[in-house]
C-alpha cells in the first residue's frame, strides 16, 4: 500500500489533534484542519441536553471579533 503526501499530511494532522485534546486551543486547531477539507462560513461547538440549554464549548467570532448576536439570542431562549 502506497501513501500519498496528502495521506501522510492527514495522518499527521489527526495525530496533532489527538495530542491537542486537552489543550485550550483544541477547537481552533480542529477548525483550521477542517477548513482544508470542507468549506464553511461559521462554526460552533455545542453540547445539547434535554435538561439544560446548550453548552457552548467554542464558537467563531463575528466579523468584528465580538460574539454573533443572532447566536446569542438563540442561546438565551430561542432554542
Amino acid at each position: 500500500m502506497t501513501m500519498s503526501l496528502e495521506d501522510i499530511a492527514w495522518h499527521r494532522s489527526v495525530g496533532q489533534m489527538i495530542d491537542a485534546l486537552d489543550q485550550t486551543n483544541f477547537w481552533t486547531q480542529l477548525v483550521r484542519l477542517l477548513e482544508h477539507y470542507v468549506p464553511f462560513d461559521s462554526w460552533v461547538v455545542l453540547l445539547f441536553s434535554s435538561e439544560h440549554k446548550p453548552l457552548v464549548f467554542a464558537e467563531c467570532p463575528g466579523q468584528d471579533g465580538s460574539p454573533d448576536q443572532l447566536f446569542q439570542d438563540y442561546l438565551n431562549g430561542l432554542y
